[in-house]
């Protein structure tokens, strides 16, 4: 299911226009495993381990071969066994089953990892540079990062990409011009279970649940109490043991092992979810209210949900386009949706 604004076909649903104010079901009787929804375009990935993408395609971000949009879920990388899948704005990455890392669409700033010094958009799947096994890939806006495994289980930190904000993590930040087009180790010597990345920052979850942010901070999403720009993996104030993070565009969102949610960066839009009409930045992270449960949180652009240990959906933050899910698009500063409120549930 998916819901919001459905420009260019983004919730899959076959209308291609207009927006929906409650969940919509995508399009085919696919059993799905994984999804990624991004500013433009959606990918996902079945239980099959075929992938799918539909939304927006103007750089070939949904990787079928061309540039036309899609209404509807399309399949891509045919011949491949897909695991997972992560969508930027204008770029998608994914890994095989089989640890093969992928990218695809718009090139600029050598996102793609292809080692590729002309940026050329690449319209299909196209292998990550370096001889790695890949845990899995995250897309950010200019830049992308991902997690390695190994034999001798180590996980290892790569990301690639532009970097004047500091958001590779290499421990030191580039001029605009300046890009990384190869994967490239972030320094720290971490044990990394997972990596997301935002818009100009990154986060990850070591494997003995630590949490570390990088890149740019002016708003405070590197979550260090500081709004000093990070080049390198910083932790996260707190002093929490962390099951997962999500980086989004000007905020971050993780639960700890305990399943309490936590959201740090820009308050704009109430994107928080700490119950008040806060447009000002918090550069610690601050418990989400409520007395939910947390299985997984998702930062978005301007907004969050969430999914309680319950199964139940919970979404915050800008509602202009009915992102929120619950039927109305009553701004997110108003009350009730400075605070988590429930999806909508058209499912049993």
């Amino acid at each position: 299911y998916c819901w919001g604004q459905d420009v260019n076909g983004r919730l899959g649903d076959g209308m291609g226009s207009g927006r929906r104010l409650t969940p919509s079901s995508v399009l085919g009787e696919h059993i799905w495993s994984t999804m990624s929804a991004a500013q433009y375009h959606t990918c996902g990935a079945t239980g099959s381990s075929a992938l799918y993408c539909w939304g927006k395609n103007e750089w070939g971000g949904l990787g079928d071969g061309t540039t036309s949009d899609r209404t509807t879920p399309t399949q891509i990388g045919t011949d491949q066994s897909w695991a997972n899948v992560n969508a930027g704005i204008d770029h998608t990455c994914a890994v095989t089953t089989s640890g093969v890392g992928y990218c695809w669409g718009d090139n600029t700033n050598g996102k793609l990892g292809t080692d590729d010094p002309a940026s050329v958009d690449r319209l299909s799947p196209t292998t990550v540079s370096g001889s790695y096994s890949w845990k899995s890939i995250s897309a950010g806006e200019s830049f992308s990062c991902g997690v390695t495994t190994s034999v001798a289980l180590l996980y290892e930190g790569y990301c690639w990409g532009q970097n004047f904000g500091g958001q590779l993590g290499i421990g030191a930040r580039f001029e605009r011009d300046v890009v990384t087009a190869v994967p490239t180790l972030v320094i720290g010597s971490h044990s990394w279970k997972m990596i997301s990345t935002g818009t100009t920052h990154a986060c990850g979850v070591t494997i003995s649940g630590e949490a570390y942010c990088w890149g740019w901070n002016t708003l405070g999403s590197v979550g260090d109490g500081t709004t000093a720009h990070r080049p390198s993996p910083t932790l996260v104030s707190g002093g929490h043991t962390w099951q997962s993070l999500s980086a989004g565009r000007e905020h971050t969102c993780g639960v700890t092992d305990s399943g309490d949610a936590y959201c740090w960066g820009s308050g704009g839009h109430s994107r928080l979810g700490t119950g008040g009409p806060s447009f000002s930045g918090h550069p610690t992270p601050n418990l989400v209210s409520g007395s939910h449960s947390w299985s997984m949180i998702s930062a978005g652009w301007r907004n969050t949900c969430g999914l309680t240990t319950s199964a139940e959906a919970y979404c915050w933050g800008d509602n202009t386009q009915g992102q929120i899910g619950n039927g109305t698009t009553i701004e997110s500063h108003e009350p009730p949706l400075a605070t988590p409120t429930k999806v909508n549930r058209p499912w049993s």
